[in-house]
C-alpha cells in the first residue's frame, strides 16, 4: 500500500525510550529515607557537588522545608531535588556565592562534538522565593572532581576550578510560582564529559530574598 514501518498502520511497532545518561534521573531510587535537610546521599547514585547542600526531598518520610512548600504533585514519582541560590546567614547578611549544586557521574560519557540535550522540570515556590532562574549545567572529564570545592562554603559554581566548563544554561520563569516548568538545555561538548553538576548560574545573588527552587524528571539524552 506504499506506506512503510511507523507510517504504515498494519505495522506494528515498538517505540524504543531513549535512555538518560543520568543515573536515577527522577530520584526514585533511595539509599535511604531522608527525614530532612542536607541528604543527597539517600539518593542512589547522586552526589553531593557543592559544600553547600541540596536538599533530599521524598514522600517516604519528608515533604520538604515547611517554609518553601513545593509544588504539587511532582512531576514524576515521590522524589525531588531542592537547592538555593544564595542564603542569609544568621547574622542576616547575604552570602552571595551560597550556591548550591548535585552532581552524578553519568551512565556512560558524553562524547566530544556530539549533540545532547538535557531536559528537566523545575518547580517554583512563588515569585519571591522562586524568582525567574539562570540554570547552568557544568560538566567535567573525570568523575573524581565530585565534588568540587571542597571545604569553601563560597567557593561558588563549578568553574571556579579549572576542572569544569559550562556546558550550557537557560532562563526559566515560574511566573505567580507554585507551579513546575518544563526546560531544556542542548550540549555539545568540547570534549568527553564524565560527570556533571546542575545548579544556579555563577552570578553572585542580589536582593533580599530566600532563593529556592526544585529539580526533578532529569533526563540527559543523545540526540
Amino acid at each position: 500500500d506504499s506506506f512503510i514501518d511507523l507510517n504504515d498502520a498494519d505495522c506494528i511497532c515498538e517505540m524504543a525510550m531513549a535512555t538518560s545518561l543520568i543515573p536515577n534521573p527522577s530520584f526514585e531510587e533511595l539509599n535511604c529515607c531522608p527525614d530532612g535537610r542536607s541528604q543527597l546521599f539517600c539518593a542512589t547514585d547522586w552526589i553531593q557537588a557543592s559544600v553547600p547542600t541540596t536538599d533530599f526531598i521524598h514522600l517516604c518520610d519528608w515533604s520538604g522545608i515547611n517554609e518553601y512548600p513545593p509544588p504539587q504533585p511532582f512531576p514524576d514519582g515521590d522524589g525531588i531535588l531542592g537547592f538555593r541560590d544564595g542564603r542569609f546567614s544568621s547574622s542576616d547578611t547575604l552570602d552571595a556565592y551560597w550556591k548550591e549544586y548535585a552532581g552524578a557521574c553519568l551512565l556512560s560519557p558524553m562524547k566530544e562534538d556530539s549533540f545532547y540535550r538535557l531536559q528537566f522540570d523545575i518547580g517554583f515556590v512563588d515569585s519571591e522565593i522562586s524568582p525567574p532562574i539562570n540554570v547552568s549545567l557544568f560538566g567535567t572529564t573525570n568523575c573524581d572532581n565530585l565534588p568540587f570545592g571542597i571545604g569553601d562554603a563560597t567557593f561558588g559554581c563549578p568553574t571556579n576550578s579549572p576542572d569544569w566548563v559550562r556546558l550550557g544554561d537557560v532562563y526559566v520563569s515560574g511566573g505567580s510560582g507554585n507551579n513546575w516548568q518544563q526546560a531544556f538545555i542542548d550540549i555539545i561538548p568540547d570534549s568527553d564529559i564524565q560527570a556533571i553538576a546542575l545548579g544556579p548560574d555563577c552570578d553572585p545573588v542580589e536582593g533580599t530574598n530566600v532563593i529556592y527552587y526544585y529539580f526533578d524528571n532529569l533526563h540527559l539524552i543523545d540526540l
